[in-house]
């Protein structure tokens, strides 16, 4: 009987470990799914704002770098958001930065 006891609990510690690895992973899977969305919108939007900006006249150089420069800040801070939620899935997490 006291076999069949320490069976049990050791199938029951089993399935809150497994609950609780799932819940961790299902918060990292939708956050890359946000990352991904919002990098491809942000991407649409600065396209879209950097076409305008060259239908304009001349003398809006300043606003096309503007935009470039937002376009590249963007996508350094889009990959290490996902470089830190991979490394921490991985399993390293002391070396998140």
């Amino acid at each position: 009987m006291n076999g069949n006891q320490n069976e049990q609990t050791r199938q029951e510690n089993c399935r809150l470990e497994y609950g609780a690895v799932t819940e961790g992973w299902k918060f990292f899977a939708t956050l890359r799914f946000v990352v991904a969305a919002f990098a491809i919108t942000l991407q649409s939007v600065l396209i879209t704002l950097y076409i305008q900006a060259m239908k304009e006249p001349a003398g809006k150089e300043n606003l096309e770098v503007t935009i470039a420069g937002a376009g590249m800040y963007a996508i350094i801070a889009i990959s290490f958001i996902e470089r830190r939620t991979v490394t921490f899935l991985m399993g390293n997490h002391a070396s998140w930065f």
